[in-house]
């Protein structure tokens, strides 16, 4: 797991939480967060570890590889060069989080993500982007989001996913309780109720897929 790594890298760095955090420039509450595996690392935080700590990106989020990066390799300073080619992957639009707020209005059909990103056929995945605030602060208004397509609630279950409910696509953690036989659909923001789904209801809402990155654009 990535928040495994995490805690690899700060050990290897003889750095305790604080001192990595400082290290990537971000508070130590995020960090532990990060290091305890309660959020998702963006692409844009784990090219901010890989610049400060001189590790491999490849290793960092799938354990590939050697840890760091030879003193000779210069780091590239974008997404495209770190990740190389790029596939098309069909675009959705906005993913409920809460009450709906103004997203940009795309008119493509499909966005260019990293091939690195993409395990399988690129039509298993879709893109779409957070559109409220019910799951922040982990997953803020506007981030982009990358799915996987995926039916099965037991696989599903404790992860971030995509559903549909009454038509609209809305972003969840889930948990599944089976002695009750109920699925809870969780915002990440206390300001916000679980969605509670029983056998009765279950017909009406469809999951959708398995959030697998996010990118947020500052």
């Amino acid at each position: 797991m990535i928040s495994d790594r995490l805690k690899l890298l700060r050990n290897k760095l003889n750095m305790n939480q604080k001192e990595f955090a400082k290290l990537i420039d971000i508070s130590y509450s995020s960090y532990n967060n990060y290091e305890i595996g309660r959020r998702n690392l963006s692409i844009e935080l784990a090219l901010s570890i890989k610049k400060s700590s001189k590790c491999r990106i490849e290793w960092l989020l799938e354990g590939e590889g050697e840890m760091f990066i030879e003193e000779e390799a210069e780091a590239p300073e974008t997404i495209d060069k770190t990740f190389g080619e790029t596939v098309e992957i069909a675009f959705i639009g906005g993913v409920s989080c809460g009450e709906p707020l103004e997203i940009p209005n795309l008119q493509d059909e499909t966005v260019p993500v990293p091939s690195y990103f993409i395990k399988g056929n690129p039509k298993n995945y879709h893109v779409g982007i957070a559109n409220g605030n019910s799951m922040e602060p982990e997953i803020k208004h506007g981030d982009w989001l990358l799915l996987k397509q995926c039916k099965d609630w037991e696989q599903a279950n404790g992860k971030v996913v995509a559903v549909i409910i009454g038509g609209e696509v809305t972003l969840k953690k889930l948990e599944k309780h089976d002695k009750a036989k109920i699925l809870i659909l969780k915002p990440f923001n206390s300001d916000y109720r679980n969605i509670i789904i029983t056998e009765e209801t279950e017909e009406d809402i469809k999951l959708e897929g398995i959030l697998q990155m996010q990118i947020r654009k500052y």
